[in-house]
């Protein structure tokens, strides 16, 4: 591809020139691709770990206010966490659906982040993600979003005063 050329190509389409030699086939450790139509699609593993449930998802409770709710509904105060965003390749652009947790929960949580290494793994850079979406503002779907993607253009579904971020 000469240089002429490679700027007037999408993100998407100069992806097969940016996979990893070593990358994977249809699915690894860490990736699962599956079709939608003519569309690919690669869910990516962010990770998965024990997660503290007061101090990441009820940040403005106590632990004496928390810990009844908890029991009540016979929930730990540590919960198994799964962290899954997605890739969506329509041939045009590829497109990430959530980012994940980024660097913003670690090792002490298990195998947090994992993307940017299970995304290598799948044969995908960060740099050929052409857009991300953002479903909701919640940590778990945005922790990536500085870290990974800082020249992505980015679309949030909802807005700050409709309570999504």
């Amino acid at each position: 591809m000469n240089e002429s050329s490679t700027i007037l190509t999408p993100a998407s389409a100069q992806a097969e020139d940016a996979r990893q030699a070593g990358a994977e086939s249809l699915n690894g450790n860490g990736f699962y691709r599956f079709k939608i139509g003519d569309f690919q699609a690669t869910v990516i593993s962010d990770g998965y770990g024990p997660i503290p449930v007061g101090p990441i998802f009820a940040m403005n409770a106590s632990e004496a206010e928390l810990a009844p709710v908890l029991k009540a509904n016979f929930m730990p105060p540590v919960i198994q966490a799964t962290n899954n965003p997605l890739v969506v390749d329509t041939g045009r652009e590829r497109i990430l659906v959530d980012t994940g947790f980024g660097e913003k929960i670690g090792p002490p949580f298990g195998s947090f982040p994992g993307l940017e290494e299970n995304l290598r793994r799948a044969g995908i850079t960060p740099g050929s993600i052409d857009l991300v979406v953002i479903s909701h503002c919640h940590l778990d779907h945005i922790g990536g979003l500085v870290h990974l993607f800082v020249n992505t253009m980015t679309y949030f579904k909802g807005g700050i005063d409709d309570g999504s971020c």
